[in-house]
């Protein structure tokens, strides 16, 4: 019996020259053989390598093929045109030679994915594989993933920046249960008041997220551990729950008193509009310390930039309905997003306008 190792080399060459649908697939299965071969006969990753590099260069030939076919609503393909109901149909080209192969439809997908992807990161990748980890179908589509979302946020990211400083936030100065606004957002980042006679601010937050916030929005919201049961009820009822995250607040412990703690974190409760498709973040962010120098609920630069830049993607916007003295803001507007405030306090809202007509 042949080795099918030894049939690679040629399969090759064969690529470089086949010209239909069929040659293309006889080359996926010489590879295919090679490649089990090697994994069976554990003749190292090189070999397996080699034989899998081949079946995926088949497989994006393959899907070059296939986007070259005409596509069409279906139907006998002896027939010139399919009429139904004065509309007329093409014949799907496309979809006859996928059953005239048996080629099933998401590998067909997939092929196609390989064949739009740009050579040097296709290239690039193949490159970085061999003698690191085993090149697959997948591992491919999954850096091509990467690849167009990192462009995306790029081109997201330098919309922003050409956009002036001062063209990226707005104040308002009004009550968040009952100010319009003209626009949506991708974050709302807040801090609510913790005192009991405020829990309520809590489900009013989460019930204008919905208004507020585009689908696949996040809710971000810090609190005091005291009243978190009610809390959790309270903004269910409006948004459904994501994470809870650990804001860490070092240096002297904040003595809650009435139940003997001295705590050093405050939740981060997380609530989404929708399924969020964010980027992959972790869940524990740190302040450098306390910062009340400008309002007496204030946090700091540090921590709120944190949890923005962790979070948020460069371009993107953020609402705080109870921005205080502006932190969030400020935290925002240096990580490149459009910030937008609504304060009740008049003098806090001139406090923000200020800091943020500085930077």
């Amino acid at each position: 019996m042949t080795n099918p190792l030894a049939k690679l080399d040629r399969a090759t060459h064969m690529l470089a020259e086949a010209k239909t649908l069929d040659e293309i697939k006889n080359i996926m299965d010489v590879a295919e053989a090679a490649r089990t071969y090697a994994r069976a006969a554990k003749l190292g990753l090189e070999a397996y390598n080699h034989a899998a590099e081949v079946k995926v260069r088949a497989e994006r030939k393959a899907g070059e093929f296939l986007k070259r076919l005409e596509r069409g609503a279906g139907g006998d393909r002896r027939s010139d045109k399919i009429k139904n109901s004065n509309v007329e149909y093409l014949i799907s080209e496309y979809s006859d030679v996928l059953k005239e192969n048996a080629i099933p439809t998401t590998s067909a997908y997939r092929w196609q994915q390989l064949a739009d992807m740009p050579e040097l990161v296709f290239e690039k990748h193949l490159e970085d594989s061999v003698g690191e980890k085993p090149i697959t179908t997948s591992g491919v589509l999954k850096e091509l993933k990467t690849s167009q979302r990192k462009q995306e946020r790029e081109a997201v990211a330098n919309k922003a920046k050409a956009i002036p400083l001062s063209k990226r936030w707005h104040v308002h100065h009004g009550d968040m249960t009952t100010i319009k606004l003209d626009r949506q957002f991708n974050f709302i980042v807040t801090d609510p008041p913790y005192p009991k006679e405020y829990l309520h601010l809590y489900a009013e937050v989460a019930r204008r997220a919905n208004e507020w916030l585009f689908d696949g929005g996040l809710l971000i919201a810090m609190c005091g551990q005291s009243y978190l049961n009610q809390i959790y009820s309270m903004m269910s009822e409006h948004l459904t729950y994501y994470w809870t995250a650990a804001y860490l607040t070092p240096g002297q412990p904040t003595p809650l008193r009435q139940v003997n703690v001295n705590s050093t974190w405050k939740p981060l409760l997380i609530f989404s509009k929708g399924k969020y498709n964010g980027k992959i973040f972790g869940d524990v962010f740190v302040s450098d310390g306390n910062d009340k120098s400008l309002h007496k609920w204030g946090q700091s630069e540090s921590g709120m930039y944190d949890i923005i830049s962790k979070i948020v993607l460069e371009g993107q916007s953020i609402l705080d309905p109870f921005c205080g003295a502006g932190t969030t803001l400020v935290a925002g507007l240096k990580h490149n997003c459009f910030v937008t405030g609504i304060e009740l306090e008049e003098a806090n809202v001139n406090i923000s306008k200020g800091r943020l007509a500085e930077l």
